[in-house]
């Protein structure tokens, strides 16, 4: 009888070379250009009380509406649409709906607020290791802003602000087959977030209630990028204890000094002291003149991209692998513990410090 031997090995292997090769700010990294057609029509059964769609971006970030893992999961890209995001999901719209539009002259005008699809959930000031979560469900977190308009005058009717989330059961439901599992999903949101609504009562109100013009709309819509931290000429030195002090960019320490200390193998971790030498704990991000930073631990560099902000995290797993050979004329297993290390991409949405 044999003796097998059993041998396990630490061995990194660093995937993170798309951070080194592209520069270091999410909203660098190159987009994949989807190309948003309606295969079929809409089923003889919707009907819609307007005519047609009209789509606006009013997003914070207006490029994307999501990152793309690689089949590997160690390099991203952006997810966009040929033509941008909101002329895509207008014709999308006008196109998949042409058989369910009411004959009249209403059209029914979407403000995108929010649009984004994200795989992975970070939880803020939690210990690296356990702040980041690969989700089973893909999640698309929405705020539309509905309007109906006849003759360039628009009337608000909804507001949707939701997280919709997919399971495996509502692929059932989707009954276009594309090539990716995320075009399918995205189609699947946008039918939800049109055919969910009961318009019939804003179409009543249509005459009788005050409209605003277009001009009108898009000037309300810009006057949420006036937030101090995207208008002010410098971000200020110090480090901000909450979303709302980033956000106003008005610091609740100024004078704070950073030092690192030393863990595991050579690992270091950043920490922040007061004037006096005390320990600042908790806090949301800070900024030393030269770099902004979020988060206690990690401190992950963050950078502007358009009208938001994004930074990488760090995600370290691992997994058992092995190979057999002899030793001294035994068969024997040697057992390898593998270190995979991912940079994931991350966007802080500007109107609720919310991280997805």
């Amino acid at each position: 009888m044999g003796v097998r031997f059993l041998f396990f090995l630490m061995l990194p292997i660093s995937l993170a070379a798309q951070n080194r090769k592209t520069s270091s700010n999410p909203f660098n990294l190159p987009l994949k250009i989807y190309d948003l057609n309606a295969e079929v029509l809409a089923p003889g059964s919707v009907r819609l009380p307007f005519s047609s769609i009209k789509v606006i971006d009013s997003r914070f970030d207006t490029s994307a509406i999501g990152f793309k893992p690689s089949s590997w999961g160690n390099s991203f890209k952006r997810i966009g649409f040929k033509g941008g995001i909101a002329a895509s999901i207008e014709r999308y719209y006008n196109e998949y709906y042409a058989g369910a539009f009411d004959s009249g002259n209403v059209t029914l005008l979407i403000v995108l607020k929010r649009y984004w699809f994200s795989e992975f959930e970070y939880e803020l000031n939690k210990q690296p290791g356990n702040n980041l979560h690969e989700q089973i469900f893909r999640k698309a977190y929405c705020k539309w802003e509905y309007y109906l308009g006849r003759e360039g005058m628009y009337l608000p009717v909804k507001r949707i602000d939701t997280v919709i989330q997919l399971d495996h059961d509502l692929r059932k439901y989707i009954q276009e087959d594309f090539e990716e599992n995320k075009q399918a999903f995205v189609k699947f949101t946008l039918k939800f977030l049109v055919e969910m609504l009961d318009f019939d009562k804003g179409i009543r109100a249509l005459d009788q209630q005050p409209k605003k013009t277009l001009d009108e709309i898009h000037a309300y819509n810009a006057s949420r990028f006036n937030i101090p931290v995207l208008k002010d000429s410098n971000l200020a030195v110090g480090v901000f204890l909450n979303f709302g002090e980033f956000k106003n960019n008005k610091p609740g320490v100024s004078h704070f000094r950073e030092n690192k200390m030393k863990y595991n193998l050579g690992s270091e971790e950043r920490y922040i002291e007061d004037s006096g030498g005390k320990q600042i704990n908790p806090y949301w991000g800070y900024f030393d003149g030269e770099q902004i930073r979020i988060g206690k631990f990690g401190n992950n560099a963050m950078y502007r991209g358009g009208n938001s902000y994004f930074f990488f995290v760090k995600y370290i797993s691992y997994y058992n692998t092995s190979t057999s050979g002899n030793v001294q004329g035994y068969p024997s297993t040697f057992g390898y513990r593998m270190q995979k290390q991912r940079m994931i991409p991350f966007q802080v949405d500007m109107e609720t410090g919310e991280i997805y």
